[in-house]
């Protein structure tokens, strides 16, 4: 199918009648249904606009722009139960601080959706064909070159949806700059002026140019093909569905006219946010490191969804445990023989803090696991009415400073993960009540409250502390402990 206002080129030889028309452009008018033939009109100066008749395969399609589609999705997302958001995680936590790695600005559920749930529609505002070589950049040079000229003439709508779609960051826009000034050459040499721009003028438009197919590249979807010729589409909606390994959301495939169903794969809750597989649904069997590391290669993201925190997490368990082993050939220190020895090796540390670093840097959480086969379930040894009671901890300060120490980074590094703050409370529960401190700590408190609560801990233990309440909820850097 070809949409009224497509772009296209008459095959060579495609008219019986003449070759006048060769390889010459034209604009899609309408489709004569009676006659089965779309009306064009020839848009070079020398035909004089003219216009006729032809069948589709006499037709090569090169690109669409489909304003109304545009308006359409806009409307959809007025109607629809869904809003944008900007989200800490897909729970849908909104961004409390700038120095947490966060989702950004995603679509969020507005009321709940049962399994198979309509949630919205869309269509595409720019459709463009795909052919192999350089040919699919020159497509897409020409289509932008129309949006612009469009926008000149005071229709900014496509221009202003296009550019507002990120370009997928600096290495995705550097990795198409060959792309763009092959593009460029090409343009150039059949502009008959002999000469390509100096160097000072040349650089900046391949950047530009880069930049456009960057937007292409990064929001793209497949679409319908015509006669063997692949197309991709731009929408306006799809590209803010964020992706995530564990969907709960999935596009249903193109209609012939484009137009796309996104349906609920599962339950989804009140303020829950939209993610949707962007990739084969292979992909979805493979080990996060694989996944990530496919995304990484070609998407240039780091997923951030809760199956990806999970499983990292995870691996930071078992690469813990494997380093705290000792080796067969070296035998392992004595531990202190009292009960705080189990409390501090029932408390899985930190991962390493080089590692650490490195995957805050790279926008990937810092990794813990907690164990959960060895609940704190004993009650707490009766203390004689006229002394403090001691919050939970046995009679040697040396294991219980060691134990809190390492209690204070865990906390420091799950304020750091990019979770719920109903999972960061829970998450440091368990890590406490692992290690022997659930008596102190009830189900109610705050993630803050209980910063607070081990820095007294560690205050009591002999610990030499200087940390205000909030550095412990953001950053491990920002603490101060006794080695």
């Amino acid at each position: 199918m070809l949409f009224p206002g497509s772009r296209v080129a008459i095959s060579p030889g495609a008219l019986k009648s003449t070759t006048e028309y060769d390889n010459a452009r034209a604009n899609v008018l309408y489709y004569d249904v009676a006659k089965g033939k779309y009306a064009l009109e020839l848009i070079h100066p020398q035909f004089a606009r003219k216009q006729f008749l032809c069948k589709e395969e006499a037709l090569d399609f090169i690109y669409a722009l489909l304003p109304e589609n545009l308006s359409f999705a806009k409307s959809q997302l007025a109607q629809q139960a869904v809003a944008f958001q900007h989200c800490q995680d897909f729970k849908g936590a909104r961004v409390q601080s700038s120095t947490v790695q966060s989702l950004g600005k995603a679509l969020v559920a507005t009321k709940a959706f049962a399994s198979n749930d309509l949630v919205l529609i869309d269509k595409p505002f720019l459709v463009v064909s795909n052919p192999e070589g350089l040919g699919r950049w020159v497509n897409r040079f020409d289509c932008s070159y129309d949006v612009i000229k469009r926008a000149a003439a005071g229709n900014r709508d496509i221009l202003d949806a296009f550019e507002a779609m990120d370009p997928g960051g600096q290495q995705v826009v550097e990795s198409l700059e060959p792309d763009a000034e092959s593009t460029l050459e090409l343009l150039w040499s059949l502009a008959g002026t002999g000469t390509s721009p100096p160097e000072n003028l040349r650089a900046p438009e391949v950047k530009r140019v880069a930049t456009i197919f960057a937007r292409w590249q990064t929001n793209q979807h497949e679409f319908p093909s015509i006669r063997a010729t692949q197309r991709r589409a731009l929408y306006w909606i799809a590209p803010k569905v964020a992706h995530s390994c564990d969907p709960n959301v999935g596009w249903e495939d193109p209609s012939e006219q484009g137009v796309v169903e996104l349906r609920a794969l599962q339950n989804i809750q009140v303020g829950e946010v939209l993610g949707v597989n962007y990739m084969d649904q292979g992909f979805l069997s493979g080990s996060v490191s694989e996944r990530r590391k496919r995304l990484k290669a070609e998407r240039k993201f780091e997923c951030l969804c809760s199956r990806c925190m999970m499983e990292l997490a995870s691996d930071c368990y078992q690469t813990s445990v494997a380093s705290q082993r000792p080796s067969a050939d070296v035998p392992s220190k004595s531990a202190p023989s009292n009960s705080n020895a189990s409390a501090t090796q029932s408390l899985i540390t930190v991962v390493d803090e080089e590692a650490a670093d490195e995957k805050l840097q790279n926008s990937a959480s810092t990794c813990v696991k907690l164990k959960e086969d060895n609940p704190c379930d004993a009650a707490p040894e009766a203390q004689p009415s006229n002394e403090k009671p001691t919050p939970g901890w046995g009679k040697d300060p040396a294991a219980t400073k060691v134990a809190l120490e390492t209690a204070l980074k865990l906390l420091s590094a799950v304020g750091a993960l990019s979770m719920s703050q109903d999972d960061k409370i829970h998450a440091a529960l368990e890590a406490l009540r692992t290690a022997g401190f659930c008596q102190t700590l009830p189900e109610t408190a705050s993630f803050s409250n209980l910063c607070s609560e081990l820095q007294q801990m560690l205050q009591e233990a002999g610990a030499d502390i200087d940390a205000s309440e909030g550095s412990l909820v953001h950053a491990e850097e920002d603490l101060t402990c006794m080695d």
